[in-house]
């Protein structure tokens, strides 16, 4: 097995990856900033646990990288509800593309194999339904159309890698949609929230499909990656596989947390409105707007095929959520 190397270490996906990685006989070390506040990578005693200021000052420890396999970047500045800087694509770029930059240079100097990085499927755009410029499925081929700061420098820092890694390191770009499972933050955990204290939510009427991807599904993808020949120099975009209505989404959700859950049906046009005044027309299109992802390529490529299905991934996520007690 090679050895790996996970940026992130403590994040959501971060933690889960490296002690699924160690499980399946991988030589697991994590990176995380030294300001990190996070234990729950510490909880396994037999894993490497590497600190640095960020991303960027990893050029000042090139030691940290000298027997590593494969690199798994999954450290990046993410979605920010309450976003505070003056220029949020500026803070983007700096986290997400010039520390990953500086962390492939590095790579390579240090002779390592294979540069694993976790993107987003925002860059192939907003939606994927009908009444937008993507009627059909997203898949690899699509013409990147990315939608926000985030997915923008998140284009971009793929972009430098394909640069920066031609003929000198094997590159594996992942677009995953949104991830849930044990641990999980950001819009999904709120909407844990609101379901387990029954209030009511307006998309009773809502008829669009979205994918999804559970954590385990994913562990097992890059897990793939790390091994499969056939995963280098190429970008895959990934699910569980089965594309399902907010609705339907939200009902597995309050199944698994025990709850009754109470949508009624509210004019999706006064909807898209507000929101809009609001300046949440992002909200909108991720509770109302289809996003599906065609799974073809990865399926056929790495013969890899989701392992976990929604309605179980769902479940260990509302148990997680019941026994952390949020």
């Amino acid at each position: 097995m090679p050895e790996v190397l996970i940026t992130g270490a403590n994040g959501f996906v971060g933690s889960s990856l490296c002690g699924y990685l160690y499980e399946n006989g991988f030589s697991v070390t994590g990176l995380t900033r030294s300001s990190s506040t996070s234990q729950s990578y510490t909880q396994n005693k037999n894993l490497d646990l590497l600190k640095i200021h960020d991303i960027s000052d990893i050029k000042n420890h090139p030691e940290y990288l000298a027997k590593v396999d494969v690199v798994v970047h999954l450290a990046a500045r993410v979605h920010i509800m309450k976003e505070r800087a003056a220029d949020p694509l500026s803070e983007f770029r700096k986290a997400n593309v010039q520390a990953t930059s500086i962390l492939a240079r590095t790579a390579i100097n240090a002779g390592v194999k294979r540069f694993i990085f976790l993107s987003t499927i925002g860059v192939n755009g907003r939606n994927s339904g009908l009444g937008t410029d993507h009627p059909e499925p997203f898949t690899e081929k699509n013409e990147p159309a990315p939608h926000s700061p985030y997915a923008v420098s998140k284009y971009e820092a793929e972009t430098e890698l394909k640069k920066i890694c031609k003929d000198k390191m094997e590159l594996t770009i992942i677009r995953p949609p949104m991830i849930y499972g044990p641990g999980v933050k950001g819009n999904c955990l709120r909407l844990l929230k609101l379901l387990d204290k029954g209030l009511p939510l307006p998309l009773g009427n809502s008829s669009n499909l979205r994918s999804f991807l559970s954590l385990e599904n994913l562990n097992s993808f890059i897990l793939r990656c790390c091994t499969g020949s056939k995963a280098a120099d190429e970008t895959f975009l990934v699910s569980d596989g089965k594309d399902v209505p907010t609705t339907e989404f939200i009902r597995m959700i309050s199944e698994g947390l025990k709850k009754r859950s109470l949508l009624y049906p509210f004019p999706n046009s006064l909807a898209k409105g507000i929101l809009t005044m609001a300046g949440k027309s992002g909200l909108y299109d991720q509770l109302w707007g289809s996003l599906q992802i065609d799974i073809s390529k990865a399926r056929n490529t790495l013969d890899w095929e989701p392992s976990c299905s929604m309605e179980e991934g769902l479940k260990e996520t509302c148990e997680w959520y019941k026994h952390t007690g949020y």
